[in-house]
C-alpha cells in the first residue's frame, strides 16, 4: 500500500477550511506517509513552519485558482510568494480564456514564465489544463504548449469544473505526453488511487474527508 500513499496528495482548498482542518491534514498525510498535502496559498507559511523541508512530505499550493483568467502579472506575485514561504509545488490554473480565444502565444508565453520562476528555485510547476472544458484538440495544444515551457506535471482539472476527472482523461494524457511531463488526477477515494496510477497518472490528489 505504501506505493499507492506515495502518490497521493491530500488535497483541501474548500473557500472555508479552517486552519484546525489544515493541520488534521497535514498530520493524516504524514501519518499515512502521503506524497503531498495541497492546501490553500494563506496555510503555506504556518505549515511550512510545522514541517520542516526535510520531511519527505511535499507542500503543494496554488496561483490563479480556480479559473485562471487574471492577468500574468498577479499569478507571479502569488508563485513568488508561495516560494519564498516555503512552497515545494505550484499548481497554476492556466488561462483558459486567452486560450479559448485562440490567443495560445499568450498562454505559451504566460506558462514559460511560471516555468522559470518555479524552477529557478528547484521547484515542481504543475499546469491545470482543466479537461472538462477541453476538446481533443485543445487537450493537444495545452499539451504541446506544457512541453514546450518546461512544465512538471499536467493537472486534469481543479476539481471545479463542471465534471470530475476520469481514467480516460488520464488515459488521453498518457498517450500524449509519454513520459515527458508527468500527470496528476483527483479521485474521490484513496480506493480508487491504485487504478488511477495503473491508467498513467504519477500524482493522484484525494480530497481530505472523502478518502
Amino acid at each position: 500500500m505504501l506505493s499507492t500513499n506515495s502518490s497521493i496528495e491530500l488535497t483541501n482548498l474548500k473557500p472555508i477550511v479552517t486552519e484546525s482542518e489544515i493541520i488534521e491534514l497535514v498530520e493524516e498525510a504524514l501519518m499515512k506517509k502521503y506524497k503531498a498535502v495541497c492546501i490553500p496559498p494563506y496555510w503555506v507559511k504556518k505549515v511550512r513552519r510545522e514541517i520542516p523541508s526535510s520531511e519527505e512530505l511535499q507542500l503543494v499550493t496554488t496561483a490563479g485558482f480556480p479559473f485562471g483568467f487574471s492577468r500574468s502579472e498577479p499569478k507571479l506575485l502569488e508563485i513568488k510568494k508561495a516560494l519564498e514561504e516555503g512552497a515545494d509545488e505550484i499548481d497554476v490554473m492556466m488561462n483558459l480564456t486567452a486560450f479559448k480565444s485562440d490567443v495560445k502565444g499568450w498562454a505559451k508565453i504566460e506558462v514559460a514564465q511560471f516555468a522559470n520562476i518555479i524552477h529557478e528555485h528547484q521547484k515542481l510547476f504543475k499546469l491545470i489544463i482543466e479537461m472538462p472544458y477541453l476538446n481533443d484538440e485543445e487537450v493537444e495544444t495545452a499539451c504541446q504548449i506544457a512541453k514546450a515551457g518546461g512544465v512538471d506535471f499536467i493537472s486534469v482539472t481543479s476539481g471545479f469544473a463542471t465534471r470530475p476527472a476520469t481514467v480516460f482523461d488520464t488515459m488521453k494524457l498518457k498517450k500524449l505526453l509519454g513520459s515527458a511531463v508527468e500527470i496528476k488526477t483527483q479521485v474521490d477515494s484513496t480506493l480508487d488511487v491504485e487504478e488511477a496510477v495503473q491508467h498513467g497518472a504519477n500524482r493522484v490528489a484525494v480530497v481530505w474527508g472523502k478518502e
